[in-house]
């Protein structure tokens, strides 16, 4: 025989919700929405249990004392929205068994019911220490209206299901988004969406509550106008018995500050961009010194074929003009690049003559440079990024001599424990005791002027490639200072050395594609591919190219295009893939930001920015004919 449990309350719909809760426990239950109902069902048949809200009808107190007078031993729990205003005598625990404060978790109330079921289906009475154990903290009913107004005004609360559709949403909830209520409960939380999370940041999310944790974060949400908004996020799971039933999620309107955060940022981009424009502006007379310098020496090794080392020495003043060039690129663009190996001699050079020939620079400026690297000493990383640090260091150095006579700066480098390491020192005043501990600190300047970024950039950009920036020297009493940058450091990677004639295909001849308008790189091309054994065909335009490829694509080893497009499904690229899927491309373009292998919806390319090195792409030519040869010969 189940035990009987009278539940009485005039609210038919806590009625068949307490109704519900109870199935959980083996028990009949008998539910009334009267006193008289209640008091009919006492006098007609035995309860374990009898559940009444205190406000039934005019007043619970008739269901307690009509259970006491029929059923003495029949313990009671009263339920109530308004426990403060119930009689003191009713808190003795020889009347009522339970008090609950409305609303109160489902798991209370079957945890107290099992406990005395437990107990009187025994036998037993219900002892005093199990009696009247409150739901939670009542306040005062002023005190009480004023949090729920002041959570509902400030905060953005919903309550959802375990599958994310909306049985809840407050006030705020539909003011910020635009929707009614009406129009959100009963819609999936999907109906917000900005599209500006991938679907991992919502797998994680959900990964998250449904495991049990609570959520934090911030979401870019969507109004109903179009309109989005940005909420700082926290959701908890809602448990029923130990089983989540509901999530309860309660949100902060942060689009103000995400506004500002973005205001600022590009603020920020603005002084960035204006900062390197001028700086490039200070430059341009040691660009154009060092530019001139070069052309007038290839142009006179191009007018005299007997010089010594010819070869040799328009080679290097090659390689100077890209290293010029290349900088220049970096430095004006500041777009980070994927690390790559370049040598660190040439770009100290660079950097000590554009400061030497800088607007602005004392006439009387002595810079010495004193290296113990070899020219095959270097860095893999972002080359733009270490010369910007060396410039920075340099032109520091520069203003704190400026006023010594003459103006000296020291440039020093040498291998240390497997380190590039750089000296940039100064016979200035040095850095002030005061200063020296916060060098590195953004906005810390020794100037009195500027916003003094320079070295806490530095810093960040010197550890970010492994190694350090430090002040080893501040100076003063007639000593400048002396700044110290340490750099991983290693010689010309194995696969950056070339031996041509061992790279020179045997066999037929292959054919390469070449689309390019510039005459003379066409006839760098041109010889670089006959280094190593390929026949180069030049083409018109992409329709050209793509006739070619679809005729010749059994002897292609490659093709090489001027152009850094590769998203369209109209380009050249995805096109020549769809000719010939295994086809190796390189791109060659002067705004290239980034050398080596690059993945495109199409497949991979290769990365060449101009300029280059004839070895670089007599290599690559190499080494992608020789992997496209031996694919033909498996397949054979």
């Amino acid at each position: 025989m189940y035990p009987k449990i009278l539940v009485a309350d005039e609210d038919r719909t806590v009625l068949a919700v307490t109704a519900e809760i109870l199935k959980r426990v083996e028990c009949a239950v008998v539910s009334c929405a009267t006193v008289e109902g209640a008091i009919e069902q006492l006098e007609r048949e035995d309860f374990q249990l009898v559940i009444t809200d205190y406000y039934l009808g005019e007043s619970g107190q008739d269901v307690v004392r009509a259970t006491r007078q029929k059923q003495p031993a029949t313990p009671i729990f009263i339920i109530s929205g308004d426990c403060d205003e119930m009689p003191v005598w009713l808190s003795d625990g020889s009347i009522v068994a339970r008090i609950f404060q409305k609303p109160f978790p489902p798991a209370k109330l079957l945890t107290a019911v099992r406990e005395v079921l437990a107990i009187t289906q025994k036998g037993g009475a219900v002892p005093l220490t199990l009696s009247r154990v409150p739901a939670a903290l009542v306040l005062p009913k002023g005190v009480e209206e004023m949090v729920h107004r002041v959570v509902d005004q400030e905060s953005i609360i919903a309550i959802t299901d375990r599958k994310g559709t909306i049985v809840y949403a407050n006030d705020r909830f539909c003011e910020i988004s635009g929707y009614s209520r009406s129009e959100l409960v009963g819609q999936n939380h999907r109906l917000l969406k900005s599209g500006r999370h991938p679907p991992v940041f919502y797998k994680s999310l959900w990964g998250a509550i449904l495991s049990g944790r609570t959520w934090r974060g911030e979401i870019c949400n969507k109004a109903k106008d179009g309109r989005l908004y940005y909420v700082d996020t926290t959701i908890t799971p809602l448990r029923d018995e130990g089983l989540i039933t509901h999530f309860i999620a309660l949100r902060t309107d942060i689009t103000a500050r995400k506004e500002a955060e973005r205001a600022l940022a590009k603020q920020e981009k603005r002084e960035e961009d204006d900062r390197r424009m001028a700086a490039l502006g200070r430059m341009a007379d040691g660009f154009l010194h060092d530019l001139n310098n070069i052309l007038t020496g290839v142009m006179g090794l191009a007018s005299d074929g007997r010089a010594e080392n010819r070869d040799e020495v328009l080679h290097d003043a090659i390689s100077r003009m890209a290293q010029l060039t290349r900088t220049l690129r970096d430095y004006s663009t500041g777009r980070p690049t994927e690390p790559e190996f370049f040598k660190l001699n040439p770009l100290l050079a660079c950097a000590c003559s554009l400061v030497r020939h800088r607007k602005g620079v004392p006439r009387t400026l002595r810079i010495t440079e004193q290296t113990n690297l070899t020219q095959d000493t270097g860095v893999v990383g972002n080359e733009g990024q270490i010369f910007e640090v060396v410039l920075n260091l340099l032109v520091n150095a520069v203003e704190a001599a400026a006023a010594s006579a003459p103006p000296k700066i020291l440039v020093r480098s040498a291998m240390e424990a497997g380190r590039a390491v750089i000296w940039v020192e100064d016979n200035g005043p040095g850095v002030p005791e005061s200063v020296a501990p916060t060098i590195f600190d953004p906005f810390s300047s020794t100037k009195g002027r500027g916003r003094g970024i320079g070295l806490s950039v530095s810093k960040r950009i010197a550890v970010a490639h492994g190694g350090e920036l430090r002040l080893e020297r501040a100076g003063g009493a007639g000593l400048g200072a002396c700044f110290q940058l340490m750099l991983p450091a290693q010689g010309v990677p194995a696969d950056r050395r070339v031996e041509i004639e061992s790279n020179r295909l045997t066999g037929p001849k292959r054919v390469v594609l070449v689309s390019e308008d510039e005459a003379d790189v066409r006839r760098a091309i041109t010889l670089d591919a006959d280094q190593v054994g390929l026949t180069v065909m030049h083409v018109g335009d992409t329709a050209d190219l793509l006739a070619l490829a679809a005729q010749m694509k059994e002897v292609l080893a490659a093709a090489i295009i001027d152009s850094c497009e590769v998203e369209s499904d109209h380009g050249a690229v995805a096109c020549l893939r769809r000719i010939s899927p295994d086809l190796p491309i390189i791109l060659i373009s002067a705004t290239l930001t980034s050398r080596g292998r690059r993945s495109t919806p199409w497949g991979e390319v290769e990365n060449m920015p101009k300029p280059f090195a004839s070895e670089t792409l007599i290599q690559l030519l190499s080494a992608t004919a020789a992997a496209r040869e031996a694919g033909r010969l498996s397949d054979a």
